[in-house]
């Protein structure tokens, strides 16, 4: 590319322009005029670049399960047995990037950076047992008490051995009404992204603990830089970088530990008789998440440790002999994926199903899964907000305090099923607004309020459906999603707002859509 910008001849008179390198092949590139870039030119400048990329997952699993009252085991006071399921599996995953030479070199312009060659993998193995134990049964004041039980051990060749559990009890007094509530200990392992994405070096950030260029002057205070590694004699001696030239390096952690989470659940389960048809359910569920798996900008980190001092942050940060985070491979912000992250959530699932008969005409189901959010929070060194019932470049895409899909199905008997849906979701308003002072920023308010992102209004969204049998074996399905066609939001300036999606696709983002299809049974 340099060599073909770089052109002498007469100006005036194209014929006479040539490569002044002289490099056999090498056409004038010209790119200050409409239609003056040849073919020549593009044959000179273009290459081919192959990179072969992709992730592999191998398994071999077992399991037994069964009831042991075969066996005789099962307590007195139940009249059911034991029941039990017990397996192992290993599984190995792997991730590969194979780079030619142009990538692992980075000769491509706006390739970004070099592409590392990657094989990075792996492994686990996992036992577990699961079991229902019936504890009584059919006896007054008790009509079920049952007690489930759960444990895996998992052991990575990366991250070690991490156990899972679960306990859960469930209580029915009487016919119709069950009480049930657990808790249970689970974990995420990083998956191959997370753990082998390459690790590149770039640059673009300030260091305000660098001279200013304009005022000669670091930005931050002596006790501020020292808590980031300069020294106190390097204070007022560190040079800046270029515009926004600080290194820093990015992509995947081998060294990742697994997520952890808590969770707690506690609801009741209702089916009256004096109502048949009738279902309800009510659940509390609270989750707790630790060692999450997240990573965050050199210009986070920097300010953060400034503040601070945490020393699990300040060392991500490396400077060289002189100070600075740029005039040699040794200085640089480690902005790789780390385990420094925590979240929660708390809230109610509501489930609710009636079954009607209609008189000679079938039967009537109505149905409604709802969700009422209480806490959806987010935890790091940097910050600790509650993104319940806001959305924004700070909590992301919404999180409406209620959502619900009901659904009401006509079952008649004509050989026809018609069903009408119903999705809501509620409002949700921009987290700028939130009293919180690590989430809110009121002087922002005006400006979301001008371009229209600082309020999402209640979404609904009707869908209709038929489906007929023609004959034993052949069905016909059609169907209207979205009736009144309703667009899903633009939230302009917000990072999480993917225009047509709607927000990563939590609104609807076709529109009226509306399908058939012919179903053959054999």
């Amino acid at each position: 590319m340099a060599d073909a910008l770089d052109v002498i001849g007469d100006p005036d008179d194209p014929s006479t322009w040539e490569c002044r390198s002289g490099n056999e092949g090498c056409a004038p590139w010209n790119i200050f005029q409409a239609g003056g870039v040849t073919r020549e030119a593009l044959d000179y400048i273009m290459m081919n670049m192959v990179l072969d990329s992709g992730t592999r997952t191998e398994m071999v699993s077992g399991m037994l399960n069964g009831d042991l009252a075969e066996w005789g085991l099962k307590l007195p006071t139940a009249t059911e047995g034991i029941r039990i399921a017990l397996g192992a599996d290993y599984r190995s995953e792997m991730l590969y990037i194979h780079p030619d030479d142009n990538w692992e070199s980075g000769n491509g312009s706006g390739q970004g950076y070099p592409t590392v060659r990657i094989d990075g993998s792996y492994h686990v193995a996992e036992i577990y047992l699961e079991g229902l134990v019936p504890i009584v049964q059919d006896s007054r004041g008790a009509q079920d008490l049952s007690l489930e039980l759960g444990y895996r051990a998992s052991d990575y060749n990366l991250a070690g051995s991490h156990p899972t559990w679960k306990a859960q009890l469930s209580y029915a007094p009487i016919a119709g009404v069950k009480f049930r509530g657990g808790v249970a200990h689970a974990v995420r392992a990083p998956n191959g992204g997370e753990l082998f994405s390459p690790q590149g070096l770039s640059i673009g950030y300030q260091d305000p603990c660098a001279n200013d260029p304009d005022t000669g002057v670091p930005e931050a205070t002596l006790e501020e830089c020292v808590r980031t590694g300069v020294r106190p004699e390097q204070y007022g001696h560190i040079p800046a970088a270029p515009p926004y030239g600080n290194n820093y390096i990015f992509g995947g952690n081998p060294a990742l530990d697994p997520e952890s989470g808590d969770t707690l659940t506690a609801g009741i389960v209702l089916t009256p008789r004096g109502a048949p048809g009738l279902s309800a359910t009510v659940d509390y569920y609270d989750i707790q998440m630790e060692d999450t798996i997240s990573s965050f900008s050199p210009e986070d980190i920097i300010w953060e440790c400034m503040e601070s001092g945490d020393p699990l942050v300040c060392g991500l940060i490396h400077r060289d002999a002189a100070g600075t985070l740029w005039l040699t491979p040794d200085s640089y912000v480690l902005a790789i994926n780390q385990n420094i992250g925590a979240l929660a959530s708390r809230g109610v699932d509501l489930n609710f199903s009636y079954l009607l008969p209609v008189d000679g005409a079938g039967i009537l189901n109505l149905g409604l899964v709802g969700t009422y959010l209480m806490e959806s929070s987010v935890e790091t060194p940097f910050f600790a907000v509650d993104c319940a019932g806001y959305f924004g470049n700070s909590c992301g895409v919404p999180m409406p305090w209620w959502r619900h899909r009901f659904v009401a199905t006509w079952e008649t008997t004509f050989d026809t099923v018609f069903s009408l849906g119903w999705r809501f979701i509620g409002p949700s308003t921009n987290d700028d607004a939130s009293p919180d002072p690590e989430l809110g920023d009121p002087g922002s308010i005006e400006a979301w309020k001008a371009s229209g992102a600082y309020e999402l209004h209640a979404y609904s969204y009707l869908d209709l459906s038929a489906t007929y049998d023609f004959t034993s074996g052949i069905q016909l399905t059609a169907g209207i999603n979205n009736i009144f066609d309703i667009e899903p939001p633009l939230g302009p300036g917000l990072w999480a707002v993917d225009y047509g999606p709607g927000f990563l696709g939590m609104y609807d983002p076709w529109g009226r859509f509306i399908y058939t299809s012919m179903r053959f049974d054999f």
